[in-house]
């Protein structure tokens, strides 16, 4: 099965992704996941993720290998239905999660282990 396949089915089932840059989808229990590259943030409907996920891997493949800390990170906004596809990072601390959101001009962070949005 294809990434995108492999990730829209994760999403589908559970709200969101997060894939490293060697395209490993990871099933995190705990953390925070915070984006981090505003320029590349895009925002679309379902059909749209699903057709184009491969061809947003491969724009943002050089920034998530320029730090292992980062991740391509995919979720839905239950508020209207919209997903979001960006470059993000998994913090520990909820603190330093928030914080860095708001450095970066963030509307939220994802909690992995209560599987929720927090709105900032």
């Amino acid at each position: 099965m294809e990434l995108k396949e492999i990730v829209y089915k994760h999403i589908r089932e559970t709200g969101g992704a997060t894939v490293s840059s060697k395209g490993k989808l990871y099933n995190l229990k705990r953390g925070y996941a915070v984006g981090v590259a505003p320029d590349y943030t895009t925002e679309a409907w379902d059909y749209w993720i699903r057709a184009n996920i491969n061809s947003f891997f491969n724009r943002v493949l050089p920034i998530l290998c320029a730090d292992p800390r980062n991740h391509m990170g995919i979720w839905i906004d239950n508020s209207d239905g919209k997903m979001y596809l960006d470059v993000s990072r998994i913090y520990d601390d909820l603190q330093e999660a928030l914080d860095t959101a708001k450095q970066y001009g963030q509307k939220a962070i994802y909690d992995f282990k209560n599987k929720k949005v927090i709105l900032l």
